[in-house]
């Protein structure tokens, strides 16, 4: 079925036209599985904004924090484990108190504690192991973690959503040509040339 826009009454459930000012347009969306069917229903409510985040398009201004640099395949001499840093261009401080940082699986997903706040031109790392990452830059304090998951060798989709399940930033890297292959495993990380840059565009990305 084609997407088309919801209308008021369903949407809101009534004929009285829409309560909010948003825009939402719906996309069919195969999530219906078995493992949502037996979660306990508090549980699915709250991951059921996040996974159906990338099939319902709201309208608005986002917060102008960025992926900017993707350790995703360490080298043997330096190996701090799997960590992403996370920039805010912005002029304020944002408070990522509850946002889900994860891959392109649904599970299992990062949520930022309650109480993180990415001060204004500020940078964030979420480790997969804050110690071995502490161990191997001890300068760098704004650190969090850990992250239940491995970021692929091959190249895949990440994705960060903010507390009401938006989708803030989303990227698919790769470690094939024409992307830098001084990431993969030899000692390098991907990092924007400028945070102000597209950064699912792969020109926006250097090792």
């Amino acid at each position: 079925e084609p997407a088309r826009p919801l209308s008021s009454r369903e949407l809101n459930g009534d004929a009285h036209g829409p309560k909010h000012t948003q825009c939402i347009h719906y996309i069919p969306c195969p999530i219906a599985t078995p493992a949502i069917a037996i979660m306990p229903y508090r549980l699915v409510a709250a991951i059921l904004p996040i996974l159906l985040a990338p099939v319902l398009l709201w309208a608005g201004d986002l917060p102008p924090i960025v992926i900017n640099e993707i350790n995703y395949n360490s080298s043997d001499d330096l190996n701090p484990d799997d960590w992403v840093e996370f920039h805010n261009s912005g002029e304020s401080d944002i408070d990522m108190s509850n946002w889900i940082f994860m891959d392109e699986d649904p599970f299992p997903f990062y949520t930022f504690p309650t109480g993180t706040t990415l001060g204004a031109h500020g940078f964030l790392v979420v480790c997969r192991d804050t110690l071995l990452f502490a161990s191997w830059h001890p300068e760098i304090s704004n650190r969090l973690g850990n992250f239940g998951f491995g970021l692929s060798g091959g190249g895949e989709l990440l994705r960060l959503y903010d507390s009401d399940g938006a989708v803030v930033d989303s990227l698919t890297y790769d470690d094939k040509a024409p992307w830098p292959s001084e990431a993969n495993g030899h000692g390098a990380t991907l990092v924007l040339t400028d945070p102000a840059l597209d950064n699912a565009l792969l020109d926006s990305w250097v090792a």
